[in-house]
């Protein structure tokens, strides 16, 4: 639709004789049908033409009833705009009132084509073309509408000019009221800023261009009144179409802004939209993460979201340690640090978790550590070499700090200690020269260690590298190779630590698989041999210390720890030994630790009440961490001076003594014994010449006793027993014997077994086995021969038979001892009926008067306003009055109440002899809604009182559940039962 410039023609303008012959309303405006003779032709007109502009025509049907004429050609300077046709006059008619209100006035005339066209006035022929393509443009007239010079146009219909009103579209009320509020409408929508004038132009064009754009194109073909109110409120709450506004609407939303804005979050509602506002929130999405999440507001959402946090908690918590990503939460939480500070130093030394970073500070606490008792090794020596040092209170003052330094967690702690001693003795003659020549032995005494690990690694590797080289095949290959990965990272590394680590578990995988490591092996230092051979100890020979330093080189030299660092041992009153839990803690120095060596030793010292043995080699730091040590001098003579000092420091000190309970002679006698007797079991067992049942043990230090018996297992306990008590380890818990020896064997290869106790059958073929598989094994000294056994079984046989008769005989003597009981209850019982009714004749009438006082307090409880409430019995039975309710609650109705005595007698009360009844009351309901009966059973025992009016204490129950309730109110009341008698009674 577009703008056009206003036409001056005047259209059915009457200067003289006005000839209207009638008028009719019809729709929104009236209409003027006019009937105009020859004679009524307007003088305004007649210069206009050369011929009369109205001709008559005959009526035609469907219009008016008036005089028909015909519309000549309009002024030369102007042009009808025709705006629609239709093909009755009906038609027409109701579209030419619908373009009333937006354009104004109309005619409708009759086409030479027969068709009713719509008129809206003129247009000046020098703006008609851009004004009609404006109105089309603005849509107020529809796009087919087109300007008429009149030729086409045969008959004038009807019109709804007024008077002396002019045909110019462009001057139209009607019309500018239309582009103004057009205008209006647009300008509130931001997309027109030109004056609200009514009058059309390019910037109207252009917005109304722009309105579409953004809401879409109107329906219909063009403006009318229901399009432009639509526009007016769209541009009032910007809703593109009335199902939007009915839609947002029903939601709580007045304009489309908040609706667009709530679409767009994703809101439902206006309620929640303002909720998420309310926190700062634009998105449904993000609000619903924030609550689901526990974040309060946008910003700490936000500042969860930016930081990874999936929960609010998470956020606060990580908030409180000063943490601002999740990721950094979780390094933190996943790494076992208490506090942030903590955590981020370890981060800055490349540690990520606390482990690794407890680690390293106890490697720098360790390595500060050893520097320090170095330099107090040092400092003690040297002082104790040299005790007339001037500064000595100075030196002992720093010393101790050191000590207590060292024990400490303190790195820092410990150096600063050290460094302050080492100022106090450099100074001192000799100091440095003797710290020095003390350094060069650790360091020679580090390279020889060390050297000695490597050259163990090579040989273990070597040892490795040739099993699996023959047994590429096989399931342990994995385990094998494993450790020669992890040795071969370490072989050739500085590392004493990590070496020796590596060297123990790779050796303990080699025994484990029965690996030959087939050069000879490099010594454990302080071990047989603990230093360089031929060295003699520089200490004087003292009468304390002579038992270490004279003697013969082979002999073994056994001590006790006297100090109170003994683990287990402690001295008695009378001078003897005993041992805490019956395990000793032993180290040895230059023995073999062979399972015969520590069966035979545990034997000796069983006397001292041992049960349990722990064998190790002696350390020079640790020797007092033991209870017993076993020396063997030419070993010790041949050690350093730095590792024998401790142990001739602990004899001087009396600290080490003399212990007489083990003969090593004699001890060594008795192992080579138990080492024939398990070659002979072993070889017995391989040749199948030994025939019995023994144990076997493997070097695990897990497992438990596994059996395989056939038969009673009770006839082996005792052998159980022996095979417990030859093994060096904790008792061992035998496990339930095996049926398949597939299953035995299994069970030993994985380590749940590390004793098998079965027959010289089963144990040759698990022997078999073992050896195959490259596990090792070995006999136990014991053994259950096959006639002991056989004489075991003879012997358990007639115990159990002797048990089955004496069993026999109690059951026969128990029932004839039944069969009498029953005799004489069944004699009691027809007593007891005797006396009983004899009783319950005598005092019937009594006990008749007490229960029908019970009986009526029980009848007026339950409702039955006839019967006589009881007197001096109110509030006696509570509980049955709270079932009364209850019960009626439940739609039961109560309809009788039966009362009986159950027991009535005797009682003392308070020195006086009162009467005391025990009723019995059957409850009868119905429910009518249920359509059924029940029986309720109850007890009331009662204490009559005659001398002061009284009943006295009460007592109510059901008479399934409170049998025994009722027996103690009756034996504390020394109830003595006038009604009821026991069997004995009756006797």
């Amino acid at each position: 639709m577009s703008e056009h410039v206003a036409s001056a023609v005047t259209f059915g303008r009457v200067t003289s004789g006005r000839c209207v012959v009638g008028a009719k309303s019809v729709g929104r405006g009236t209409w003027l049908f006019l009937s105009l003779l020859s004679t009524c032709v307007a003088s305004s007109l007649a210069t206009e033409a050369d011929a009369s502009w109205l001709t008559l025509k005959p009526p035609i049907a469907h219009a008016p009833n008036v005089v028909q004429i015909v519309l000549r050609p309009a002024q030369k300077k102007t042009h009808w705009l025709v705006v629609s046709s239709r093909p009755t006059y009906a038609e027409a008619n109701s579209v030419a009132q619908s373009f009333a209100p937006t354009l104004g006035p109309t005619a409708i005339v009759r086409s030479r084509n027969g068709a009713f066209a719509i008129i809206a006035g003129t247009l000046n022929d020098d703006k008609a073309k851009p004004n009609l393509k404006t109105l089309k443009d603005l849509r107020l007239i529809p796009q087919d509408a087109f300007l008429s010079d009149g030729t086409s146009i045969e008959e004038l219909l009807s019109h709804s000019y007024p008077t002396g009103a002019s045909t110019d579209l462009m001057t139209q009320s009607a019309l500018n009221m239309s582009v103004r509020r057009l205008q209006i409408a647009m300008s509130r929508l931001k997309f027109y800023s030109g004056p609200t004038d009514g009058l059309m132009g390019p910037e109207t064009v252009n917005a109304f261009t722009a309105y579409t754009a953004s809401f879409g194109v109107l329906q219909g073909e063009y403006l009318n009144e229901y399009s432009l109110g639509a526009m007016e409120q769209t541009a009032q709450d910007g809703f593109r179409t009335a199902s939007e506004r009915q839609a947002a609407t029903a939601l709580g939303f007045q304009d489309a802004n908040t609706y667009a804005e709530a679409l767009k979050g994703g809101f439902s509602n206006q309620n929640n939209l303002a909720q998420a506002k309310s926190r700062g929130f634009q998105t449904q999405r993000d609000y619903d993460e924030a609550q689901s999440a526990g974040f309060r507001n946008f910003e700490e959402y936000q500042q969860g979201r930016a930081g990874g946090f999936g929960t609010a908690d998470e956020l606060r918590a990580a908030t409180r340690f000063k943490i601002g990503t999740s990721a950094e939460y979780t390094a933190f939480r996943a790494s076992g640090f208490s506090d942030a500070e903590t955590f981020f130093k370890a981060r800055e030394k490349g540690f990520r978790e606390r482990a690794s970073y407890d680690q390293f500070l106890a490697a720098e606490l360790k390595a500060a550590r050893s520097r320090a008792g170095a330099v107090l090794d040092d400092a003690q020596t040297f002082i104790r070499l040299n005790p007339s040092v001037p500064n000595l209170v100075d030196v002992a003052d720093k010393a101790a700090l050191l000590g207590k330094a060292i024990g400490g967690s303190s790195t820092q702690g410990v150096e600063q200690a050290s460094s302050q001693l080492s100022a106090l003795l450099m100074p001192l003659p000799g100091y440095s020269t003797f710290t020095a020549a003390r350094e060069k032995e650790r360091l020679e005494n580090l390279a020889q260690r060390l050297n000695a690990a490597k050259q163990e690694a090579v040989i273990v590797q070597a040892s490795l590298s040739r099993w699996i080289a023959a047994n590429i095949s096989s399931p342990n290959t994995y385990q094998i190779v494993a450790q020669l990965k992890s040795l071969a990272e370490v072989a050739g590394s500085s590392d004493l630590e990590r070496l020796q680590v590596a060297l123990q578990e790779a050796k303990t995988v080699a025994s484990r698989n029965g690996v030959e490591l087939t050069a000879s092996r490099i010594s454990e230092p302080n071990s047989k041999s603990a230093g360089d051979p031929g060295a003699a100890v520089p200490f004087a020979v003292t009468p304390t210390n002579a038992i270490l330093l004279q003697g013969a080189l082979s002999d073994v030299v056994a001590l006790y720890n006297a100090s109170p660092s003994a683990p287990y041992l402690k001295r008695t009153l009378n001078g003897g030994f005993s041992f805490g839990n019956g395990t000793a803690a032993i180290c040895v120095i230059g023995i073999e630790n062979t399972p015969t060596f520590r069966h035979e030793l545990k034997g000796i010292l069983t006397s001292h009440g041992v049960t349990s043995i722990d064998v190790s080699v002696c350390k020079a730091e640790t020797a007092l961490n033991n209870d017993i040590l076993l020396l063997n001098r030419k070993t010790f003579l041949e050690s350093k001076p730095s590792f024998a000092i401790n142990f001739i420091d602990a004899v001087e000190a009396k600290r080490l003594r003399l212990f007489q309970g083990i003969n090593y002679p004699a001890l060594a006698a008795r192992q080579a014994e138990t080492e024939a007797l398990v070659r002979s079991i072993g070889d017995g067992v391989a040749a199948g010449t030994r025939q019995g049942y023994g144990a076997m043990e493997l070097p695990t230090a897990k497992g438990d006793l596994c059996l395989m018996v056939s038969g009673e297992l009770v006839v082996h306990e005792e052998m159980l027993r022996s095979v417990t008590a030859v093994t060096d380890g904790k008792k061992l818990a035998a496990k339930r014997p095996y049926a398949d020896l597939d299953q035995l064997f299994a069970a030993t290869l994985r380590e749940e077994c590390r004793v098998v106790y079965g027959s010289a059958q089963t144990l040759s073929q698990i022997s078999q086995a073992l050896t195959r598989e490259e596990v090792k094994y070995s006999f136990l000294p014991t053994w259950l021969d096959e006639d002991v056994l056989s004489k075991a079984l003879v012997k358990r046989a007639a115990e159990e038979q002797e048990k089955v008769k004496k069993a026999e005989a109690a059951r026969l003597a128990a029932e004839e001892q039944a069969k009498i009981a029953a005799r004489q209850r069944e004699e009691d019982a027809k007593n007891a009926t005797t006396v009983e009714s004899e009783l319950q004749k005598q005092h019937g009438p009594a006990a008749t008067a007490r229960v029908t006082k019970v009986a009526a307090y029980l009848q007026s409880l339950v409702g039955d306003s006839s019967a006589p409430a009881g007197r001096g019995m109110a509030n006696s039975y509570p509980a049955f009055h709270q079932w009364v309710g209850a019960h009626r609650n439940n739609g039961w109705e109560v309809t009788s109440v039966d009362t009986s005595v159950q027991d009535f007698g005797a009682i003392t009360w308070k020195s006086r002899s009162l009467e005391g009844v025990v009723s019995k009351a059957i409850v009868k309901s119905k429910s009518r809604e249920r359509g059924e009966y029940r029986d309720d059973c109850f007890l009331f025992a009662i204490v009559f009182d005659d001398e002061f009016d009284m009943v006295r204490d009460p007592l109510e129950g059901s008479c399934s559940d409170n049998s025994e309730k009722f027996l103690e109110w009756k034996v504390g009341h020394d109830f003595r039962s006038q009604w009821l008698v026991s069997p004995q009674t009756a006797r």
